[in-house]
This record gives C-alpha cells, sequence and structure tokens, in this order.
C-alpha cells in the first residue's frame, strides 16, 4: 500500500507542483486488515512512516513529526 501511495504522490507533486494545497490523511480502512492501527501512538505505525518522507513536503516537518 505505502509504495502505491507514494508512486501516486510523486505524480500529484510532479503534475500540481505548487499550484494547490494538498492535506494527504490516512484514515482506519486505508491499511490491510482494516480497522487495527493505533494513530494514538507517533511512531508506532509502519504506515505512516512510509508514507511520510513523500507527504512531509505537503505537511511541514513539524506536522510529519
Amino acid at each position: 500500500m505505502a509504495k502505491y501511495t507514494t508512486h501516486i504522490t510523486e505524480m500529484m507533486k510532479e503534475t500540481l507542483g505548487n499550484s494547490t494545497k494538498i492535506f494527504p490523511s490516512l484514515g482506519n480502512h486505508d491499511t490491510w486488515p482494516v480497522d487495527v492501527e493505533d494513530f494514538t501512538k507517533p511512531g508506532s505505525n509502519d504506515v505512516i512512516k512510509a508514507v511520510r518522507p513523500a507527504w512531509e513536503d505537503w505537511l511541514g516537518k513539524e506536522a510529519a513529526d
């Protein structure tokens, strides 16, 4: 999942550049199996850790951390 999300992120960056503001997010059904991700413990989610570098440009370092 993270590989595809990162690929789509890079395509959007190339296509849109800085022409629009994007606020990426992951929900409880964006990973498999559903409803097993713990969003309450920073740094414990492997999927978020995998897409974080690609999204940091949009979110800013503080929000990504």
